[in-house]
């Protein structure tokens, strides 16, 4: 029997991969999967901390 890969297409690796990731970043926003996410990294990006400083890095006042 000829096996091959399931996905061998390049450009349909990355649809797949692009699908989980967006499945994963849909779920992360519902509050049925909120504890799941307390402990596994989610999609979404971190909220920027601003540390007292501008873009130059001098201080504000």
């Amino acid at each position: 029997m000829n096996e091959t890969a399931l996905i061998a297409d390049p450009m349909s690796v990355f649809a797949f991969l692009a699908g989980v990731v967006a499945l994963i970043y849909w779920v992360s926003g519902l509050p049925r999967f909120k504890k799941l996410f307390e402990y596994t990294p989610q999609v979404r990006p971190a909220k920027r901390r601003h540390c007292g400083r501008d873009r130059l890095g001098t201080r504000r006042r």
